[in-house]
């Protein structure tokens, strides 16, 4: 999407419509990352830049804090949003199923959709 022109449109919104998830399924194994962003990172920030500040960061909130101050330095023309969930379960997709069967499930998906929802209405004005 990078070099696409019609890359800033906007093609779900919540609220509005019928939105349709788009669904991942990957296996996860101790220590994966999975990072959530905002164009703003993504449009300031190379894609094997933003995974070499990956790997070398070991800890989560350094990582965020180092790829949030490098689209800054490229740039943040744009808001940026970034949110790494690092795989830490026990004994691989077992431990991963007890999370998605948990009480916290909803609530961590709630917040997750109010901050996106948040970002949108903000992006807005």
């Amino acid at each position: 999407m990078r070099a696409d022109p019609r890359g800033n449109l906007v093609t779900q919104t919540l609220g509005l419509g019928d939105p349709k998830p788009s669904v991942v399924t990957a296996s996860l194994r101790y220590g994966d990352r999975i990072l959530l962003c905002s164009d703003g990172l993504n449009d300031e920030v190379e894609d094997i830049q933003i995974a070499e500040i990956l790997a070398l960061k070991d800890d989560v909130t350094e990582a965020v804090e180092e790829l949030v101050e490098t689209a800054l330095q490229n740039g943040g023309r744009d808001n940026t949003s970034v949110i790494i969930v690092e795989f830490r379960g026990g004994k691989g997709i077992a431990f991963l199923w007890r999370i998605l069967e948990s009480r916290w499930l909803p609530l961590i998906t709630g917040v997750i959709l109010a901050v996106i929802f948040a970002l949108v209405l903000w992006a807005k004005h």
